[in-house]
Parts: structure tokens; sequence; C-alpha cells
């Protein structure tokens, strides 16, 4: 059994969500955003100003759904589609849940995803409430509300304790000893774009596969880098089938 893990953002879709619901139901008051805010706080005072404008939870399903796919990103996964039964697929995001809920099933692969790890969101009344994945006191190197390694090791821990449990919510801090069942996870691909994938990136191992996409930070960030895993760049990610197959040949 492989994992693959996925960003969103400019991974997934061809842009991102937290930058095109603003653009598009704030044009002509938009919320500045402040570094001394985090993030997700931020994104609370775009949606409470969003209220306050009249932005309806319609008009923000028009405006994710005017995204599109990134290239070959639908082929991929039709192919992941084909080969279930050997995959697990998560999504790890600092964007926030309901965005993504909104787009998988838009795009109709929903049904590939085992799990969304992201900021929870859900509307009370007309407000999108937001809220951080975690706080995070533990990784310098990841933002306040979220380390996606910390993320990966979890997954990967509470499936290989239940393999039969798809429930992440037990905390492990290692790769388990790897047993014959072969619904344990032995290898992780971790495909991303952004600057907070390098961490997940770094955790990996040998035998495992990061895929940054090229052009964009995570790429740029790993140029001249000694990392344990292997390291496949994409435009297309339909052409990055033949270097998944060739992890799972390695995992059985």
């Amino acid at each position: 059994m492989i994992l693959i893990v996925f960003d969103f953002d400019h991974t997934v879709v061809d842009g991102n969500t937290d930058v095109k619901v603003p653009k598009e139901a704030l044009k002509n008051n938009p919320v500045i955003y402040d570094d001394k805010v985090g993030w997700t706080e931020y994104m609370h005072l775009i949606f409470k100003e969003c209220q306050k404008q009249g932005i309806t939870q319609g008009d923000m399903e028009r405006y994710l759904k005017e995204m599109q796919l990134t290239q070959g990103m639908g082929e991929l996964f039709k192919w992941i589609r084909e080969n279930k039964e050997q995959i697990k697929v998560i999504v790890a995001s600092d964007s926030n849940t309901w965005f993504i809920d909104v787009l998988l099933r838009h795009f109709g692969i929903d049904d590939v995803i085992d799990a969304v790890e992201s900021n929870p969101a859900k509307w009370n009344g007309d407000l999108l409430e937001i809220s951080r994945y975690t706080t995070n006191d533990f990784c310098e190197t990841c933002p306040i509300n979220m380390c996606k390694s910390f993320i990966l090791r979890n997954y990967i821990s509470n499936h290989n304790t239940n393999p039969s449990n798809n429930d992440n919510s037990n905390h492990g801090n290692s790769y388990p000893d790897i047993t014959k069942n072969h619904d344990v996870i032995t290898r992780t691909i971790y495909v991303g774009d952004g600057g907070n994938d390098l961490c997940p990136v770094l955790a990996l191992g040998p035998g495992d596969l990061a895929c940054p996409r090229e052009g964009y930070k995570l790429s740029k960030l790993l140029e001249g880098r000694s990392v344990s895993c292997g390291v496949v760049p994409w435009t297309d990610a339909r052409s990055l089938v033949d270097s998944i197959e060739a992890v799972m040949r390695d995992a059985e």
C-alpha cells in the first residue's frame, strides 16, 4: 500500500482558493493582510466582511467553481481511481475544509480521497466560520496553524496501527514497524508546490517520492538540496503515473 499526499492550491487546482474567493467577493472593499495576524485569522476577517457585504454560500461556490484542475490532474486521479485498492490518498492543505470539499465534489474526485486535513470551516447561518487546524508550537519551519509532516506521520501511524480504520485522529511520531500486511503503508509520495510543503518532503525517506510542481516555490527550495527521497518535478500531473507505478512495484 502506498500513500499519496496532495497539497491543494496550485497543486490539485490551478490557483489559490484563499485568493480567488476574496478577489471575486470583495473587489471594491478588499481586506488588507496584516502579517501580524495569522493567515487563518486573516481568512476569518475575510469571511466576516463577506457576511457584511451579503456574499452568500452560493456566491462562494460559484467563485470556486470557476477554478480549474491543474494540467493532467484529472487524468492522474482517473488512474488513481483505477488502482485505488493499492493507494491511500489524502489532501493536506492550508486552505479550508469547505473550499476543498466544494471543489472535490465539483470535479468528481471526492470518492478518491480518504482524508482531507485542512483548517476546519463550516457555515453558521450566513457566515463561513474557520478555525486553525492546530496550534503548531513544535515545528519552527511551518506556520502557526499547521505542520504537514505532522499530518503525514499521524496518518501513517494511525493507518498502520489500524489498517482497516481510516480515522486518523491518533497522534504518532514516527513510521511504525512494517509487517507483511498489504494494507500497511510502506511508501509515501508527496505532490505539492509551496514553501509549506518543504517540511513534509524533508521527512520522507528512501523509497519515498517528492513531486514538486516546476516553477513554483517548492521546486526552487529543493534545487541543490540533499534529500533522502526521490524527486520528480512535474508540469503535467499525468506524467507522474510512471513514477508512481515504479514506487508501487518497489513497495510490493
